[in-house]
């Protein structure tokens, strides 16, 4: 027999905040290292189908140079990436040039979830980000932090970001264009019963 849950135990309140997005970051409160340990086992073990690998995943972790250089290079300011703790998700480069798309979107859906929501139960905010670079700037990117083999660059495609860290409470601020973001009314779907 399955038990109900009880309200304290669902924490309705942190399922809320983990799906808010982000945008001004309080620097001068990081993430541990201790929850940085905790978040990365979780970002090194993503859910696989038939156990292949369908993405790769780069963190930058309290380098504001490096970060502010990736944000520079976006299609369009996101303040979401400017946070202390980042990860960028992009399809893995296979050897046979054959990328799954659609198995990639859906794991790495998945697994951006898991983090987002880790992160969040461990006291962080998030925000999402999927105005990647384009291939130029994406293939500057990659240049620039050495991350893969010049025959990979053939591959730009950036899919999301995430940036964690502490909100900045004193303002609800963008730190770019310096206007209030206001939180959207939810827009939630309609479930229907078959």
């Amino acid at each position: 027999m399955i038990s109900k849950m009880t309200l304290p135990e669902y924490k309705h309140d942190q399922l809320h905040e983990t799906i808010r997005c982000q945008r001004n970051w309080d620097w001068d409160n990081q993430v541990t290292p201790e929850h940085l340990a905790i978040i990365d086992e979780y970002v090194a073990k993503p859910p696989q189908q038939q156990g292949q690998q369908t993405f790769t995943v780069v963190r930058i972790h309290n380098d504001m140079e490096k970060i502010s250089y990736l944000h520079d290079r976006l299609y369009s300011p996101q303040s979401q990436v400017l946070a202390p703790l980042v990860y960028i998700w992009f399809p893995h480069h296979p050897e046979t040039g054959h990328i799954d798309k659609q198995k990639c979107s859906y794991q790495l859906g998945l697994h951006a979830g898991i983090i987002s929501k880790l992160a969040n139960s461990l006291g962080y905010a998030t925000g999402f980000c999927g105005c990647g670079p384009d291939v130029s700037r994406w293939h500057e990117v990659q240049t620039k932090f050495s991350l893969f083999g010049e025959a990979e660059y053939q591959y730009p495609q950036f899919i999301l970001s995430i940036g964690h860290g502490k909100p900045n409470t004193e303002y609800n601020v963008d730190q770019n264009h310096d206007f209030v973001h206001k939180y959207y009314e939810y827009n939630w779907p309609i479930v229907r019963d078959l």
